[in-house]
């Protein structure tokens, strides 16, 4: 509230783009891309992998949370969707919460995962990443439920 007084009132979907920043996978693919330059294949590769795993996991969830909303198309005399709304109308607040979800959901299964296959202590970290997993996931599926009405 002190905040809103102090600066005016904004945008909800800027709020909530301010807070997704910190997801995308912009830093570790220039750190990825460097690696590579430096000739370090390896850790390059992976870190380009898990960049381009952690950008799809939110993109689709993105997607999947518009078909929840509904996106406004329409079909040409030929039969061909023609997107109707603008591309920033496609970042709905309960759309990029489902992007989130999508991420937590798949930090919680990976880790769980690997906490089934890997000893100590990998396997207690693996365990601990899959509980915050599992509790961001239903910390963001109960923030994101009255977003859909």
């Amino acid at each position: 509230m002190a905040f809103a007084h102090l600066t005016g009132a904004f945008a909800l979907i800027t709020a909530t783009l301010g807070g997704l920043v910190v997801l995308l996978p912009g830093l570790t693919l220039t750190t990825a891309l460097s690696e590579l330059a430096t000739r370090h294949l390896a850790s390059g590769a992976a870190r380009l992998s898990g960049a381009f795993i952690t950008f799809l996991s939110i993109v689709f969830g993105v997607a999947f949370g518009n078909l929840f909303l509904g996106v406004p198309f329409h079909f040409t005399p030929e039969l061909l969707p023609v997107y109707d709304g603008s591309f920033l109308g496609l970042f709905r607040p309960f759309a990029l919460a489902t992007g989130l979800l999508s991420l937590a959901m798949l930090v919680m299964h990976g880790a769980a995962f690997i906490a089934m296959k890997v000893e100590e202590p990998v396997g207690g970290r693996a365990r601990r990443v899959s509980r915050g997993g599992a509790v961001a996931s239903a910390a963001i599926s109960s923030a994101a439920a009255p977003m859909r009405w």
